[in-house]
């Protein structure tokens, strides 16, 4: 409303990581199952705290390949690889640790309560810091301008051999091949926000059991990672 689009055309160059913040969505679920008043308040939790911020299926590659890949090229590192097929078996691997260490939050419950040295992300970045003031960083987070953080795996600095670390290390653990591997390709040690929200989230009921999502995310976040908090989805989406 308000604006008047003059004139669409392609542009020579593409879209370049980190030129836009967020990507609109707009999905369109059927055959859904179950009280209509329980998919509502589910939808407003997500809307209120947001869901936990896992990387994608598709991240990992048919069958688990991208895994694959990177076990194959941390079994033998000297091994000359195309420099796409490198990245996607690294980030696969990045991808794997990071969904690891935000399941055990879940299930240990500190996922929306963070211990005291909690290392923060803001809000729309990667840039983080270290929690001091627990009641004054637990409102910040119920705003919504923080989240609670989990590794993107690589090489630790000395100074970040703290309790933190140490939990996130030991619940890696049946992962050392991963770790070990993502250090000495030398990536460096970052952080991801545990928690993404789901902005401008709205849905409707367009039948009996058909219900249509709109929201948008921040650029990295995955809507097959809201979906899985709210249904299991077997079949294709019609986005």
């Amino acid at each position: 409303p308000g604006v008047d689009i003059l004139q669409v055309q392609r542009h020579a160059r593409k879209l370049r990581i980190g030129s836009h913040r967020r990507n609109a969505f707009e999905i369109r679920l059927h055959d859904c199952t179950g009280p209509r008043e329980a998919w509502d308040a589910r939808l407003h939790t997500i809307a209120r705290q947001g869901f936990p911020n896992y990387f994608g299926a598709q991240r990992f590659g048919r069958g688990f390949s991208n895994l694959t890949a990177a076990e194959r090229l941390f079994a033998s590192p000297k091994n000359r690889w195309p420099r796409h097929k490198r990245s996607l078996a690294l980030s696969a691997a990045r991808s794997w640790l990071f969904n690891a260490v935000c399941a055990e939050r879940l299930q240990s419950g500190c996922w929306q309560m963070p211990p005291v040295n909690e290392l923060w992300v803001l809000e729309g970045s990667r840039s983080f810091f270290r929690g001091e003031d627990a009641a004054a960083d637990r409102a910040r987070m119920d705003a919504g301008d923080i989240h609670p953080s989990g590794p993107l795996w690589g090489r630790r600095d000395a100074a970040d051999d703290d309790d933190l670390a140490a939990r996130e290390r030991a619940w890696l653990m049946p992962y050392d091949a991963f770790c070990e591997g993502l250090a000495s390709a030398g990536l460096k040690m970052e952080r991801r926000a545990l928690r993404s929200l789901a902005h401008d989230l709205q849905w409707r009921w367009t039948g009996e059991a058909s219900l249509t999502l709109s929201f948008t995310l921040n650029t990295g976040c995955f809507a097959t990672a809201l979906l899985r908090e709210l249904a299991s989805c077997p079949e294709g989406l019609d986005a």
